[in-house]
């Protein structure tokens, strides 16, 4: 990380959050307010700092938020993209860990350092302004506007109760991905359909992995969520002179399993044209979402088990694997090694995740 304070600069305010360490590399970070950057960037800027001090929950507890922050000096041609690029990097990182950890405890208990949605990482639309440190500006598609900092007080979304604290995410996959991100913004390959296609992919399984409550969480608001999960799966295996179709993406889950149970071809699904294939766990599990989603927008009769897995009610439902489904798709289409030694490349953590497709969900205190 780049020790210089000098060069950064404020661009959002991420108040779902909070972290303990920054994550980042010397051109992006995302912060916590005590990082030196972002400290300075307070003492200089009032509307800084009663952005980064203003926040509370519902109850009026004092939140501390977290601030994505980048280096003044690293222009590129797409400034807007590559920070949302970089955050949809951290969110999906964190989100797949989440599912991970929670899908391998036996009593199926939250731990606060799971984040399993992309709420938590959601931008406030509200920033200091780049002129007037007396005032913040309102940004989002429904207003445009400028209000009084001192005057600021924000609340985190509704919606998640209370923050996530320094979430779990997967290292091995952040570093695959920030190299993506390198190759993208810093080395300036812009026209490359590989890279566009990841970070076009990354920005829908986002909104996919996102809290499924737009009509109170209905059976219908998953399937939204499951919908956007096909669209993000097959952008990313798009082999660009062609039209993507399942074995595109089966293409994608093929991948060199250490676990028995995933690698073999224990299924047959049925293709266009009368056809069929045999294919793995992970490809079956993702033919489960994208029959799912075919239901639900051709407006087929669906029920709560058309989102479960394996279609019972009594399993997990399918948006909880979509995420694990999606990093071995992208372990694919990243340089990326996972060694079963290694703590840190455990490929067998997203493997026993997956098989808990095949058993009946824990219950919870809640059940």
């Amino acid at each position: 990380m780049n020790s210089d304070v000098a060069n950064w600069e404020f661009a959002f305010i991420l108040p779902n959050l909070s972290i303990r360490e920054p994550v980042g590399n010397e051109y992006i970070a995302i912060a916590p307010p005590n990082d030196p950057r972002v400290e300075k960037l307070i003492q200089e800027h009032s509307n800084i700092r009663y952005l980064v001090t203003g926040f509370t929950d519902q109850m009026d507890n004092k939140i501390t938020p977290t601030v994505l922050i980048r280096n003044s000096k690293s222009s590129n041609k797409y400034v807007l993209d590559s920070l949302i690029d970089f955050r949809n990097i951290y969110s999906i990182c964190c989100v797949i860990s989440g599912w991970q950890n929670l899908l391998n405890r036996d009593d199926g208990q939250l731990m606060p350092s799971n984040a399993l949605y992309s709420d938590y990482f959601d931008i406030y639309p509200i920033v200091p302004h780049s002129t007037m440190d007396d005032y913040l500006a309102i940004i989002s598609p429904a207003v445009r506007g400028l209000d009084t900092a001192s005057r600021f007080a924000g609340q985190i979304s509704p919606g998640i109760v209370s923050q996530v604290f320094n979430p779990d995410y997967d290292e091995a996959l952040f570093k695959a991905l920030s190299k993506e991100w390198m190759n993208r913004y810093v080395l300036r390959n812009y026209s490359d359909w590989k890279l566009s296609s990841l970070f076009r992919s990354l920005q829908i399984a986002y909104q996919a992995v996102s809290m499924a409550d737009s009509n109170f969480a209905t059976v219908y608001d998953y399937g939204t969520n499951l919908s956007l999960w096909v669209s993000a799966f097959e952008i990313l295996a798009h082999p660009k002179r062609e039209s993507v179709n399942l074995p595109s993406v089966f293409s994608w889950l093929d991948n060199s399993f250490l676990t028995k149970g995933l690698a073999k071809r224990l299924y047959t699904v049925a293709l266009r044209n009368n056809k069929s294939c045999r294919v793995n766990l992970v490809q079956k599990l993702y033919h489960q979402i994208y029959h799912a989603r075919n239901s639900y927008v051709h407006g087929n009769a669906v029920k709560m088990k058309d989102i479960t897995s394996w279609g019972k009610t009594t399993r997990h439902p399918l948006y909880v694997f979509a995420p694990l489904i999606y990093k071995i798709a992208l372990i694919t289409g990243t340089d990326m090694n996972y060694y079963q030694d290694d703590r840190a490349f455990n490929q067998l953590v997203v493997e026993q995740a997956l098989l808990k497709s095949k058993v009946d969900r824990p219950k919870s205190r809640w059940d």
